[in-house]
């Protein structure tokens, strides 16, 4: 996308290992960690309005956060992916990763890893709930859940309404991660 405008739409090939269905204009694609980007992406614009402080710990605006030997771990550690909390002690069922406050209730009870600020490892399943729910609980930031529209008036509509967070993952078209990426670019509009 150049100034609203689509300028390249490539696509082809098959969508199933017997290619028996065709590529569409509009197959949808997991595209998994890049929702971390959109996160990461809400974390900092909560912190570039004051909101909360990357050295803090991230239990000052989530008290739960701290069991398990949390309570040190920072946000900036989490957008770093030090945090010392890599996954959840458990494996996630299907049914865990479609309830957000089941999920969250896991991150709350894990215990760290490893301690905070020592390791860096991938964190693949928690990235995107820790800070998730970090943006939820900021202060002044009015979300009944993660809404973008509110962080950013403008960036609304049917667009914003095919992510999904979820495992870290989500699901979109090629035009649909171009307009995003275009939304951005334009400050959001």
């Amino acid at each position: 996308m150049i100034d609203n405008r689509l300028v390249v739409d490539l696509w082809g090939g098959y969508r199933d290992l017997g290619h028996t269905k065709p590529w569409e204009t509009d197959t949808l694609v997991w595209v998994a960690s890049t929702s971390k980007v959109i996160v990461a992406i809400a974390t900092l614009m909560v912190w570039d309005r004051g909101l909360i402080d990357l050295d803090e710990p991230v239990a000052t605006y989530w008290p739960e956060f701290a069991q398990g030997g949390k309570a040190p771990i920072t946000t900036r550690q989490v957008l770093v992916q030090r945090s010392g909390l890599p996954g959840f002690g458990r494996a996630l069922t299907v049914d865990d990763a479609f309830d957000w406050d089941r999920v969250i209730g896991l991150v709350e009870r894990a215990p760290v890893w490893y301690e905070p600020g020592t390791v860096t490892c991938y964190h693949a399943s928690t990235f995107g709930y820790i800070l998730g729910e970090l943006v939820h609980r900021a202060p002044d930031v009015p979300l009944g859940s993660p809404d973008p529209a509110t962080l950013n008036p403008g960036c609304e509509g049917p667009e914003w309404e095919t992510f999904d967070n979820g495992m870290g993952g989500i699901k979109a078209s090629a035009p649909d991660l171009a307009i995003f990426a275009q939304m951005f670019l334009n400050g959001g509009a």
